[in-house]
């Protein structure tokens, strides 16, 4: 800002010689954990020609397949909710696929697969196929996407009871792997606080079925996932896991996402008609072990179509001689039990800046899609590319009491309940025995004034406890927050203030030898 109270924005503009140019039109506050990262994609893709980028072929049954120019940045944007694919439009090619595929174009050496629904066998045969001649697969399926917008209802109520699924069974489960259909994931460790009205009053309560994948939860060991400091927010996610019976050659089934012990799986409709989070608190049963929410499958496998290729509706027989019964090369494929992380409400936001639009990312989701396609294409220089770390961390502790409060909470809640349901049931019997009189009323006698007075007073009770749950919560909050205040006011100033008074003996000690020494 100048001193006339103009602002000014920094942007930057790159050019090679062969007339290529990459723009960064304005640097922005927020975005500058990406700084390193953007710049260093600008020089990355000027020194790269456009026919010598890696294609990668894209298969979505969701909007994102829909593109828009942009007027301001003269690239394509997805018309839809679903900008996920920015991140590897920069730095690739990227072909459409239709859903009725039969071949995989040659010169593509990736798919990448969003909620494949309903791919008939021809589609299916050329992706099993695809993988046995050494190509690569990015795979997002889910047992419930919420925000599958390719749904066409006639009402809102066959719309609330249409199927959001997908799988790539066929093909997975030949390979020895399954996402367990028809179940959801809740995580007690990984679901953030929501607030919620509660007894006239706001509580944090935990959304189980929501995650925010962070720390432990992350391999360290795979390029796709090591060091990804922002987290990874999944919405009703799956559970990947090894076909029962499976018979070999099976992919090797390496996790990279992970739920925590405090997990469990649970019907998908217990879920998606869930009136309040509070039933799937109350229905919450850790199993103990933790679930593979997202993995890499490697290893050499058979054809899924052991008979060949599939017989077309219509149309002449295909040629069997090209099948290929066995992989050529060790398959790689990144699985990811979820669809719902791809659309924009999980992991950005935009931002206006005059006649300029940003999106913003708050949460690694489309990091983690780059580094998966740039991880089975081989690209070292692009796994190099990598956001700042954030420098912050998340109040570990206070989640912890939030949690061990919220169990407090509900358990006193179905205490006062159980007391006040039967204050209510004593008086409604004592109401009953009374005889009325012609206009409907009673006579109110002391043994009913009594019970009356005793209901009241177990509502009266029931709220009281409830508030002491919360105020209990809210003293540890404090109590914590008050010792993090001390040690900024006064113990890092003491430490500070310590160093420079022994620093300054020392120096003094240092004179008066070289002194005496004179």
């Amino acid at each position: 800002m100048s001193d006339k109270g103009d602002v000014v924005f920094l942007g930057l503009v790159g050019t090679n010689s062969t007339n290529g140019r990459e723009v960064i039109p304005r640097f922005m506050p927020d975005s500058e954990r990406l700084l390193e990262y953007d710049l260093a994609r600008m020089i990355q893709t000027l020194r790269t020609a456009e026919n010598e980028k890696p294609k990668i072929g894209v298969l979505s049954t969701v909007g994102m397949q829909t593109f828009a120019m942009d007027p301001s940045t003269g690239r394509p944007v997805p018309k839809n909710k679903w900008r996920f694919f920015l991140e590897p439009l920069k730095d690739f090619r990227v072909e459409e696929l239709a859903a009725t595929m039969t071949e995989v174009p040659p010169d593509v050496s990736v798919v990448v697969l969003v909620h494949p629904k309903g791919l008939g066998d021809e589609t299916l045969y050329a992706l099993d196929q695809f993988v046995m001649r050494g190509g690569k697969l990015v795979i997002f399926v889910d047992p419930l996407a919420a925000t599958d917008d390719s749904i066409q209802a006639r009402d809102q109520m066959q719309l609330m009871m249409a199927d959001r699924s997908s799988n790539l069974d066929k093909l997975l489960n030949a390979w020895g792997v399954e996402v367990v259909k028809e179940k959801v994931v809740l995580d007690k460790q990984l679901a953030p606080p929501r607030q919620f009205p509660q007894e006239g009053r706001v509580v944090e309560l935990s959304q189980l079925q929501y995650l925010m994948v962070r720390g432990e939860a992350l391999s360290k060991d795979d390029p796709v996932t090591r060091e990804m400091d922002m987290p990874i927010n999944m919405f009703f996610a799956g559970a990947i896991r090894r076909k029962a019976e499976a018979k070999a050659p099976m992919l090797e089934i390496e996790p990279i996402i992970q739920s925590t012990t405090e997990s469990m799986l649970i019907d998908r409709a217990e879920v998606q008609f869930a009136q309040s989070p509070t039933q799937l608190i109350e229905r919450f049963a850790p199993a103990g072990e933790r679930l593979t929410l997202g993995a890499r499958l490697r290893g050499k496998v058979s054809s899924a179509f052991a008979e060949g290729p599939p017989k077309p509706v219509d149309g002449p027989a295909p040629d069997a001689s090209k099948h290929l019964a066995q992989s050529k090369d060790e398959v790689s494929i990144v699985l990811i039990a979820d669809v719902d992380m791809a659309n924009d409400g999980a992991w950005v936001q935009e931002a206006n800046l005059g006649q300029q639009r940003y999106i913003i990312p708050f949460a690694g989701n489309g990091e983690l899609l780059r580094r998966a396609v740039a991880s089975l294409q081989g690209s070292a220089e692009l796994m190099s590319i990598r956001p700042r770390g954030q420098f912050r961390r998340p109040f570990d502790r206070v989640q912890e009491i939030r949690k061990s409060a919220e169990q407090a909470f509900l358990e006193r809640v179905r205490d006062a309940e159980s007391k006040v349901r039967q204050a209510e049931e004593r008086l409604t019997q004592a109401l009953q025995s009374k005889q009325p009189r012609a206009d409907g009323t009673i006579d109110l006698t002391p043994d009913l004034d009594e019970k009356i007075k005793a209901f009241q007073q177990e509502q009266a009770d029931a709220k009281r406890a409830l508030r002491a749950v919360l105020r209990e919560r809210d003293k540890d909050i404090a109590a914590l927050e008050r010792k993090i205040k001390a040690i900024n006011i006064a113990a890092v100033p003491a430490v500070v203030s310590l160093t420079a008074i022994g620093l300054g003996l020392y120096r003094s000690g240092r004179r008066s030898a070289a002194k005496k020494a004179a």
